[in-house]
């Protein structure tokens, strides 16, 4: 209404201009303008009074909504509890952890196949330094065939009357002695001598023996009982790898006892030169005797044989210690081969059941992750795993604990059995008690920066358990510190301070809001117990109207 006034004045037509026939204007004409002029004023007097009263009357009602927008509080009588918030993860107190077996044996397939355990062959017979003699056309001194054949220095391969034919190594199961993979091929290489060289160490294939591939594994988060299969890698290699040595060590036994065998004969081969050698000298002896019948060149002969005689009578006694000490050192090589076998195959033993892993303790399977493909995934089957890569885990759910950690600054308020309350991210509506098992006196280490807030590791166990509880779950921790009963509380944000950093609040009553000073006590995150208050009175959690001109005096308390 005011406004289309106003416009009416401003939008009003000029006046008619005067009539040209007039040569004097009248006074009378000019006292109707004055007029217009004056109620012009009065007008615009009353526009600016009501623009004036507008504005006073918007500024009241935006105090008067001010002040009723204060948010408010009520003082509370109940517990109170002071309590520290603690972050960390769930994880198993009691568990196993499985980890790749570490295979051992020779990579080289020694006693397997790439050399035979087999008798050594009997040293060759020295020849004779002295060449016999015997009386042309006469028997007399001269040595029967037998004579000559038993103390004759051939060689002992050809030799068979003093039992001295060396054993000959080849059978029917090859030259090497051994069976299966041992076999020697047309190159004279044993098979398993080409298998490692084409397959890996060991043979049988890329990774050879040693290979650990993953053939079976139960699924994640499986329940298992003790002493259940849970994993299995690949035993094939290993099993016949067993096998091979299982035979190898048959032969090598038999091979052992006809080495024996032998060295007892060419011991008793040796006696019998000695014996032969030693009847010789006396038949030579007792032939000297007759020389005063016989002629000069006879003579002769027989004296040579005698000393030809003696000669090897002594040679055959001073070889005796080097035949034995020969034949020691024979025999200690095939114990060594053979002991190497017996330990071979043990491993393999040990291997095919270290391949087969078992529950230790009934629990959940907890699959561990590896690097595949450019990024970590879950371990799966078909993996090929390093020996001692830790690869599952199995945890008693019935012995869950709390991994958190807490400032140094805040370690000191810690208590062993205080009791907390333990939220889980996963599960917003469940809530299980806790208390402090141990609280470490080293802090965290370092990461690659150096970090001057310093946590301490803080374990907690839980008192109940839940299904839904498992390993890795992030939690938050709230330890109870101190708590009381009967308390007068209120919220932190309605507690202020002054200048003098003594604590007040505001207090609603019927003539409004009054300052009230008042003593604190202990406090939780949100609430504090504060004396000089009572239960059911309305305090601000804001500085009212009434205290906008103090509010450079007046701040929060500190929470």
């Amino acid at each position: 209404m005011q406004a289309s006034n106003v416009s009416n004045v401003t939008l009003a037509p000029p006046p008619a201009p005067p009539a040209p026939a007039s040569p004097a204007p009248s006074p009378e004409k000019h006292r109707p303008r004055r007029g217009r002029w004056i109620a012009l004023i009065v007008f615009i007097s009353l526009i600016a009074g009501g623009l004036y009263y507008w504005r006073q009357a918007g500024s009241a009602s935006s105090k008067q909504g001010a002040a009723t927008a204060v948010r408010t509080a009520v003082v509370t009588q109940g517990r109170l509890e002071s309590s520290i918030r603690l972050t960390g993860s769930t994880a198993a107190e009691r568990f196993v952890s499985l980890i790749a077996p570490q295979l051992r044996g020779s990579r080289g397939g020694s006693g397997r196949g790439d050399r035979a355990i087999n008798p050594q062959q009997p040293s060759s017979a020295v020849q004779p330094k002295f060449t016999q003699i015997t009386p042309g056309g006469s028997s007399r001194g001269s040595m029967s065939s037998s004579m000559r054949s038993a103390t004759g220095r051939g060689s002992a391969s050809t030799q068979t009357s003093g039992g001295l034919r060396g054993v000959g190594v080849g059978n029917s199961m090859g030259s090497t002695g051994l069976g299966s993979t041992a076999q020697q091929s047309g190159m004279g290489m044993s098979a398993a001598q080409i298998a490692a060289m084409m397959g890996g160490p060991g043979g049988g294939g890329p990774g050879g023996d040693f290979g650990l591939v993953l053939q079976d594994l139960v699924k994640p988060g499986s329940m298992v009982k003790k002493n259940d299969v849970v994993a299995e890698f690949d035993r094939t290699n290993m099993l016949t790898r067993l096998d091979d040595y299982r035979a190898s060590l048959v032969q090598a036994e038999s091979s052992f006892k006809r080495q024996m065998a032998d060295l007892e004969v060419r011991l008793n081969a040796q006696k019998l030169k000695i014996a032969q050698a030693k009847a010789d000298l006396d038949k030579a002896n007792v032939d000297l005797k007759t020389i005063p019948v016989l002629g000069q060149i006879d003579a002769e002969r027989l004296k040579l044989n005698a000393e030809l005689a003696k000669a090897r009578y002594e040679q055959y006694l001073s070889e005796e210690r080097w035949v034995r000490q020969s034949e020691r050192a024979q025999i200690r090589n095939a114990e060594i081969d053979l002991e190497q076998t017996r330990n071979e195959l043990k491993r393999a033993e040990q291997n095919a059941d270290r391949m087969l892993l078992r529950a230790a303790i009934d629990g959940l399977t907890v699959m561990q992750s590896t690097f595949r493909g450019g990024e970590f995934s879950q371990i799966q089957q078909g993996d090929t795993l390093m020996p001692g890569q830790f690869f599952m885990q199995i945890v008693d759910p019935s012995s869950m604990v709390v991994n958190a950690s807490v400032n140094q600054v805040d370690a000191e308020r810690l208590r062993i059995g205080a009791r907390a309350r333990v939220r889980f991210d996963a599960y917003p509506g469940l809530e299980l008690p806790a208390r402090v098992y141990s609280v470490a006196g080293i802090t965290k280490a370092g990461g690659a920066r150096a970090s001057f807030v310093k946590e301490l590791p803080v374990r907690l166990k839980l008192e109940k358990m839940d299904p839904r509880v498992i390993p890795d779950l992030s939690v938050s921790v709230d330890v109870i510190l101190d708590e009381q009963d009967g308390a007068t509380m209120i919220s932190k944000a309605a507690v202020f301070r002054d200048q003098d950093a003594k604590p007040f609040v505001w207090v609603e009553g019927p003539g409004g809001w009054t300052r009230r000073a008042v003593e604190l006590g202990g406090s939780s995150f949100t609430q504090v117990v504060v004396r000089g208050v009572k239960p059911g009175e309305k305090v601000a959690l804001d500085p009212p109207g009434a205290a906008a001109g103090a509010g450079s005096e007046v701040q929060r308390a500190s929470r």
